[in-house]
């Protein structure tokens, strides 16, 4: 065993600690010292360090879907500590990805779907790493963190079809991590950081990659789960500023399932104020306008093709209303 010399600061008195040891008391005048070891704190920091690059790394590459290049990474925060949280984290959205890449071809349509228990298996291990994860996370920010990227493995799955009860196994493990940190954040704030990182994956994928099952779910939970009726309308004014960035295929049908779906479950606890504004901020004059009676239709329909030839047996005004209307929805209420 390595022993260190040391000298007493108040009465020059020899003292003597071993190395694993933090503190040293002098034998002659009782006072306490706290050792300071150099050369393990250096270690620890570099070790910090290193865990901040591969944690940015990870993030990159599971924003870029990379699962080959997001493994090598949590293998190594692991090695590093096998009680490191964003080892364990960034190994449950590894899972996520590699599914993903595999099943994509077959998930495609209904059709291509044989066998659910792969899907099963793979919610079964996220949910092992994700649990251990927020088990020794005990920060609110790096939480907050943690379900923004959650938000990007879903962004991923949601290139695939699902069926309910595989959106119910997505809502079960997401019910089930909330309840690692309940004083931590909040479920309506669980399922809206998912939802925005979700929206941040979405961005990037080809429009025929879009599909709605979770992002109608995520928004969903957003709404049913806040009490807060301010910041209910809110979320649908930040829902509805997304339609700037989305174009007339897929992203603006799902956009329209995710309003209608979420809108339906708060109808009731909204004011006609509330309901009148959330409806307004897609076009000032929905409302007011003939096209507010054809409101009910134009949630109904699953694309853009849909919106335009239900105007179209209207008549050539009304052709001309919904190309207008359209473009108002895209543009949003500024203009711009």
């Amino acid at each position: 065993m390595k022993i260190l010399s040391l000298t007493c600061p108040f009465c020059s008195a020899g003292l003597k600690a071993d190395s694993g040891s933090k503190f040293a008391d002098c034998p002659y005048c009782g006072q306490r010292f706290m050792i300071y070891d150099e050369d393990a704190e250096k270690k620890a920091h570099k070790i910090r360090k290193t865990d901040e690059l591969l944690f940015d790394d990870a993030v990159t590459y599971l924003q870029r879907g990379n699962a080959y290049e997001l493994e090598s990474v949590f293998e190594k925060l692991k090695k590093d500590s096998p009680s490191n949280p964003d080892g364990w984290f960034f190994e449950g959205c590894y899972y996520i990805l590699t599914f993903v890449e595999e099943e994509d071809d077959d998930w495609d349509t209904p059709e291509g779907f044989d066998d659910d228990s792969e899907f099963s298996d793979m919610i079964k291990n996220v949910r092992s790493c994700w649990m251990r994860a927020f088990k020794y996370v005990k920060d609110e920010d790096l939480v907050e963190e943690y379900f923004r990227y959650i938000g990007y493995s879903l962004g991923h799955l949601s290139r695939l079809f699902l069926f309910d009860e595989n959106e119910n196994q997505v809502l079960n493990l997401l019910d089930d991590i909330h309840k690692t940190v309940p004083n931590l954040i909040t479920v309506s704030e669980c399922y809206h950081i998912a939802f925005l990182g979700l929206i941040d994956i979405f961005k990037t994928m080809n429009d025929i990659d879009r599909r709605s099952d979770l992002y109608e779910l995520l928004f969903y939970n957003t709404i049913a789960y806040d009490a807060n009726i301010t910041s209910v309308v809110k979320k649908f004014d930040e829902l509805n500023s997304m339609m700037n960035n989305v174009g007339l295929g897929t992203g603006f049908s799902v956009h329209i399932a995710a309003l209608n779906r979420a809108f339906q479950e708060a109808q009731s606890r909204l004011s006609s104020s509330d309901i009148n504004r959330i409806a307004a901020s897609w076009t000032e004059d929905l409302i007011d306008s003939k096209l507010s009676k054809y409101w009910d239709a134009l949630m109904d329909a699953e694309e853009p093709s849909g919106i335009k030839s239900f105007f179209k047996k209207k008549g050539p005004d009304y052709d001309s209303l919904a190309r207008d209307y359209v473009n108002a929805l895209i543009r949003g209420p500024s203009g711009s």
